[in-house]
């Protein structure tokens, strides 16, 4: 089963239309094969200091992202935009990396836990 409908376009603003298509099969494929393999395939957000660019369309993803039943991490939107967790736009600090690995690990707990239930 596919988590995404391409016939659908308005959950995606136009400027990334073209590559829609093709980031859906990938991230089925990665869900197909987890599945197949018993994974639990976690899809997440890279986050960024200052999204200056690309905030469109990283917001249409996630808004896409949340409209199925993958699970998914908001890294994005959870991780502060304060300079103590970046090097830089891109690259968390050793305490960016130590947030989101406590983020993902409390993340993977829940998924856990509710599997025991």
């Amino acid at each position: 089963t596919s988590f995404f409908d391409t016939r659908n376009d308005s959950a995606i603003g136009s400027n990334i239309d073209f590559n829609k298509k093709e980031f859906i099969a990938i991230i089925n494929s990665f869900n197909h094969l987890s599945n197949a393999l018993d994974i639990k395939f976690i899809f997440m957000t890279e986050p960024y200091l200052d999204l200056k660019y690309g905030k469109r369309e990283i917001e249409a993803i996630s808004s896409l992202i949340e409209q199925t039943d993958l699970i998914f991490i908001d890294l994005e939107k959870i991780v502060p935009k304060e300079k103590k967790y970046f090097l830089d736009n891109t690259h968390l600090s050793e305490e960016g990396n130590l947030l989101v690995s406590e983020i993902i690990f409390e993340k993977i707990k829940l998924i856990n836990d509710n599997n025991q239930n």
